[in-house]
């Protein structure tokens, strides 16, 4: 009676974890004597006591886990897990510190690593070649190296931009600027010369090719079919234009006349603008000055006429817009 009341009481429930294989082969230092039932050595109950201490006390060996083992909720939810190649992992879990209650300011849906402090909090990455790098939370938030490296980034695994130590960056691609915005020159004392300075952002730079028409056909004597062709660079409000003219028999350009070519790529800004220009034509030129208006220019004052018979007439001038 007595051996049965024993084997019933001696981890035979489910989930136990102790049978009586556990006493026959040593493990645990008791003993069935004569029916007399289960004796427990006081050096057993000291060694259980020192290795699994009650809540509450204190824990003075390792835990050692096995092969693809994991403390957590449970084995498919929110766990900590290690595997005998090395690696542990955080799985079905923010991962929050110095925060109870990890998450993305912004929503993110997958996982989340949150890091927080009062008043500060920061991700330091080092490594054993004096590379150090940290992103901070201050009143600022600051991302950058520590030590006197580059700062690099690379997208589909390229460098596409550096920040060099010294100061310098180096972009790989085009800098991009939407329609409004542009690059601001502004640093020091304005104006940084003895003019007025009315502005210091460059928010447009184009080049490209146009096409000058005889839409005024008084200040051009042709011969022949009229053929042309232009180049521009627009940096800021100014343009320059450079283009040719020509008539298959011959053209001509006289002296006082008052229009010469249309078809300018850029409107001119607000009424007439003083301009000069330079007609040439082989290795001669001749310069005058005159006016733009709205895609034309006009020509006063021309020191002499301008022709050929089987060369280009070019120009060269620059107008704001």
């Amino acid at each position: 009676m007595s051996r049965a009341r024993d084997n019933a009481n001696l981890g035979t429930q489910a989930g136990s974890g102790l049978d009586a294989s556990d006493i026959t082969s040593g493990a645990l230092g008791a003993s069935v004597t004569g029916g007399a039932g289960l004796g427990v050595s006081t050096a057993t109950t000291t060694a259980l006591n020192g290795k699994l201490p009650l809540a509450g006390g204190t824990m003075t060996g390792n835990i050692v886990m096995g092969d693809d083992t994991s403390i957590g909720i449970a084995d498919d939810a929110e766990r900590i897990e290690f595997d005998g190649a090395g690696d542990i992992s955080v799985l079905g879990a923010n991962l929050g510190i110095g925060t109870d209650a990890p998450a993305s300011g912004r929503g993110i849906g997958g996982p989340v690593l949150h890091i927080s402090g009062t008043p500060d909090a920061a991700l330091r990455v080092t490594d054993t070649g004096g590379s150090d790098f940290e992103i901070s939370a201050e009143t600022n938030t600051t991302l950058g190296n520590i030590d006197a490296t580059d700062l690099i980034f690379i997208t589909n695994n390229s460098e596409k931009m550096r920040i060099e130590s010294a100061g310098d960056t180096i972009i790989q691609g085009d800098l991009k600027v939407v329609t409004g915005k542009g690059i601001n020159f502004y640093g020091g004392t304005d104006p940084d010369t003895a003019g007025t300075a009315t502005g210091n952002i460059l928010n447009d730079y184009e080049e490209g090719t146009w096409t000058p028409t005889n839409n005024h056909p008084a200040g051009i004597t042709l011969s022949g079919s009229f053929s042309s062709s232009g180049w521009y660079t627009k940096s800021g409000n100014i343009v320059t234009v450079t283009g040719w003219i020509q008539g298959s028999g011959g053209i001509a350009i006289t002296s006082g006349t008052s229009s010469v070519v249309g078809g300018l790529p850029f409107q001119i800004g607000s009424g007439s603008i003083e301009m000069r220009y330079t007609f040439q034509v082989g290795s001669g030129g001749v310069g005058g000055h005159g006016y733009a208006w709205s895609t034309a220019f006009y020509q006063y004052s021309l020191s002499q006429n301008v022709s050929s018979t089987s060369s280009k007439i070019f120009f060269h001038l620059t107008y704001k817009v």
